[in-house]
């Protein structure tokens, strides 16, 4: 699952900075309860826009919480200023502390199941089942979650499979494939010392990624601004992903104005070869978290894996600063795979120190972040990394920023989420620098140029030693309901051919429930000219208020062979994020109905169908159900 919670912590409200405001806006530090009834009012009164109203609406029914005005910022695409003038609408009186007697009235039980049929192949011959014959498992996934809030109090647990696992895994660790389940308090006001707690599956977000953040990142963005990252701490875990999770306990205190953060965490993993010095991938326990074949499901649940750390940190609204020490141990049962030549038990254990900070002033923003994992071994700069950051505000119509990184060859984490070229990161260094010009009323132009090396390769195949990387943005909105985008880049390196890629974007809402996009997408190998293009047209029916939703999707692709490979992410109602590889010539259509019920039922039905321009005309199958019911 792509983006839970993004928001983004952009603090560039001081009355001395280029886009001032007319006077100081401070806001307390407590959740700030955002009423969804009013959002078709903010909507209508052009407060905030269709969008941003979207935004905010999925993001809180994911349950997320905005804590300041500079998170909602972050979250929503408006300038500050127009947030500004929402926030009395927006935002309800901080709620008073609950009493501690037992009311069922504060009492919300949850149940969800979302279930995704095996994909079917239609051709000249008929339909028939598409399973991967390595594949020990029947082709469907499932997933079930209950959840119960009581006051001050949630619990919540889950079971899911994957296409292609078994229901039932027998050896090494017998039981559902993943299995997760947390209790968690918070403290009913700020004042009390304990503010929150958690027994169970959880994630921590800390700093700018680079020592422990186990949630998996955004990508990399045009606008350093986007790149920063807004650490929220401790969080339970009930998600998909069935390797970036801690288990164990966590909590937070409150010491004055500070927070300590202390968390534990002791799980069974899958097994991975450990990580010897110099390879190009930062964290060692990404893995993908399948069992299907015989060779994934013998590194099942083989490692044992232990973090132990304590952490210190103050926020207010323009600046933030922490530190944190932390234990990362990794032990792995004797297995034999032939496929990597495995047989001996591996150990890791190591000693990391890290620390960041973020704040605003005047026309400056800048972040930063720095660790280093603790060895006699390896010489102190080549086991550190750090990555530092700022933006500048020349005028209200102009801003630079620059990024620099360098990620030493001894470098490495469990779980970090690092800004780097690559998913999992790298031990690499780099430099981006960003321009934003506000060219007209309602023109954007954004300009990234990026430079990367990754000097510390064992093997010079594995990666391009050096990368070079140019983008520019416009963006024009015409109006509040029509806005067009169009990109375009130039990636060059050692290894591989100069690629060129460019997209065109357009949003056009119709009126508050309906919404229609285009995209089109073009990549190209300067040197063989083999291009590869992408069109997607999208309508969405989503008036906030109705209990019936929709969305469709329709695509056309020609991936040739040699050619650049290109992806679509369309987001379905209720579904989420889908990724897609397109490959070969062909036409896809994705769907999902959203219907909510009086009686507190939601019913989410989606499907998939991808047909492939060959021969037989082929075609691919899909569907899914989710249902969710609100006691």
């Amino acid at each position: 699952m792509r983006l839970l919670y993004f928001l983004i912590f952009i603090l560039i409200v001081h009355q001395a900075r280029a886009q001032g405001l007319d006077s100081p806006v401070s806001w307390e530090q407590g959740q700030l309860p955002v009423q969804v009834s009013e959002l078709e009012n903010l909507v209508a009164n052009q407060l905030i826009s269709p969008d941003d109203a979207q935004l905010l609406l999925r993001f809180f029914e994911r349950g997320g919480t905005v804590q300041n005005l500079f998170q909602l910022q972050g979250l929503l695409q408006s300038d500050l200023s127009s947030i500004v003038k929402s926030c009395a609408f927006m935002f309800a009186p901080l709620p008073k502390p609950k009493n501690a007697h037992f009311s069922w009235s504060t009492t919300d039980l949850r149940y969800e199941l979302q279930f995704n049929s095996p994909q079917f192949l239609k051709d000249a011959f008929g339909f028939a089942l598409l399973r991967d014959t390595t594949h020990l498992g029947p082709a469907f996934a499932c997933q079930q979650r209950l959840a119960l809030t009581h006051q001050n109090w949630r619990f919540a647990a889950q079971l899911a499979k994957d296409a292609g696992e078994p229901i039932w895994q027998q050896q090494p660790a017998v039981g559902i494939d993943f299995m997760s389940a947390y209790v968690a308090w918070d403290a009913p006001n700020p004042k009390i010392i304990l503010q929150k707690i958690v027994a169970g599956a959880y994630q921590v977000q800390w700093g700018q990624g680079l020592q422990l953040w186990s949630s998996r990142g955004l990508g990399k963005s045009i606008d350093l601004l986007q790149l920063a990252k807004n650490p929220l701490g401790i969080k339970p875990y009930q998600g998909r992903d069935e390797q970036r999770y801690l288990q164990g306990i966590a909590g937070s205190l409150r010491l004055a104005d500070h927070e300590i953060l202390y968390l534990a965490s002791f799980k069974h993993t899958d097994f991975r070869p450990t990580l010897d010095t110099l390879q190009e991938e930062i964290n060692f326990s990404y893995t993908s978290g399948l069992h299907r074949t015989p060779s994934e499901i013998a590194k099942r649940k083989q490692g044992q894996e232990q973090l132990y750390g304590i952490g210190m940190r103050r926020k207010t609204n323009l600046w933030q600063y922490g530190t944190l020490f932390l234990y990362q141990q990794f032990k792995a049962r004797p297995i034999t795979d032939t496929l990597l030549g495995i047989s001996l038990p591996k150990t890791l254990s190591f000693w990391s120190v890290g620390a960041y900070a973020q704040a605003t002033w005047r026309q400056f923003y800048f972040y930063t972040e720095w660790t280093t994992v603790l060895s006699k071994e390896t010489r102190f700069y080549s086991a550190s990394a750090f990555n530092v950051a700022f933006v500048y505000y020349l005028a209200q119509q102009l801003e630079f920023g620059l990024h620099v990184r360098n990620y030493g060859p001894y470098y490495q984490a469990f779980y970090a989420n690092p800004i780097g070229n690559t998913t999992k990161g790298a031990n690499e260094r780099g430099c981006i620098f960003q321009l934003k010009w506000q060219a007209q009323k309602a023109l954007v132009v954004k300009m990234s140029m990026e430079y990367i090396e990754i000097p510390h390769l064992l093997n010079a195949q594995q990666l391009p030693k050096q990368t070079n990387e140019t983008r520019i943005l416009f963006q024009y909105q015409a109006s509040k309901k029509r806005n067009f985008t169009a990109q375009l880049s130039w990636r060059n390196s050692a290894l591989q051919t100069a690629q060129l890629r460019s997209s065109l974007a357009a949003q056009i809402k119709i009126s508050n429930s309906e919404t229609i996009q285009a995209s089109a997408q073009l990549s190209t190998f300067i040197s063989s000219n083999n291009s590869s293009q992408n069109l997607e047209l999208s309508w969405e029916h989503a008036p906030l208020s109705s209990t019936f939703r929709f969305e469709f999707i329709y695509g056309l692709y020609q991936v040739p062979p040699n050619a650049p490979l290109l992806y679509s992410y369309p987001y379905l109602l209720g579904f989420g994020s889908q990724t897609m590889l397109l490959s070969g010539i062909g036409a896809y259509l994705n769907g999902a109905v959203k219907i909510a019920f009086a009686s507190d039922w939601q019913v989410g039905f989606m499907f998939g169908l991808k047909q492939m321009l060959t021969p037989s005309m082929q075609q691919k199958i899909q569907f899914g159900v989710r249902l969710v019911k609100q006691f």
